[in-house]
């Protein structure tokens, strides 16, 4: 096993921080704008438990909307950090010894030594942490045009919510809790 270690390239930091700002965050970026953009009063409220809804302490609309905003994101985040991390692993397991991504029944690495980069260096540990702290900052960054374009779906999508789901200022649950259901039955003849 040594044999094996001792041939490997060292993993240069910098050229892993310039494939994270080269590629990986413009596209989170641009993932988190297209997803944004994507979403809809429909598919927000078909993710929603309408049992939760009453439950759910939202007296007003824009209160509502902006949580369901903010949760939707969160979920685009999950997902486009979890490929974007495994994009990095690819790239920096194939600088380190070759290794390369394999496919059969699902996605995984295949490294040579058959074990995480982080066990076989003491670098990693630090390029590990550095690189998350690079990507939870992009993904919680709220400037520029992803913020504009929050502000403008929360701005459309508590107007459509308004029209559709309130009375004398008022949010009407069993309105709300009843539509929720049949997009729901409709979801499920769907499938």
């Amino acid at each position: 096993m040594a044999q094996v270690l001792s041939h490997q390239e060292p993993i240069d930091a910098k050229a892993v921080s310039n494939f994270i700002d080269q590629f990986i965050i413009p596209s989170l970026r641009e993932k988190l704008m297209i997803s944004l953009r994507s979403l809809t009063l429909n598919s927000i409220l078909k993710n929603k438990n309408p049992y939760l809804i009453k439950v759910g302490g939202t007296n007003t609309a824009n209160e509502f909307i902006e949580r369901e905003i903010e949760n939707s994101l969160r979920v685009f985040e999950d997902a486009i950090f979890a490929s974007s991390l495994e994009r990095i692993a690819t790239f920096i397991c194939g600088k380190a010894d070759g290794s390369r991504k394999t496919r059969t029944n699902s996605v995984y690495l295949a490294l040579n030594e058959g074990r995480p980069c982080r066990e076989l260096r003491p670098e990693c540990n630090r390029m590990y942490r550095d690189m998350l702290g690079t990507l939870r900052n992009v993904s919680q960054e709220r400037v520029g045009k992803l913020y504009m374009l929050r502000a403008r779906k929360i701005n459309m999508l508590t107007g459509n919510f308004l029209r559709r789901f309130s009375s004398d200022g008022l949010i009407q649950s069993d309105k709300l809790i009843q539509y929720c259901f049949r997009l729901k039955r409709t979801e499920r003849a769907l499938h």
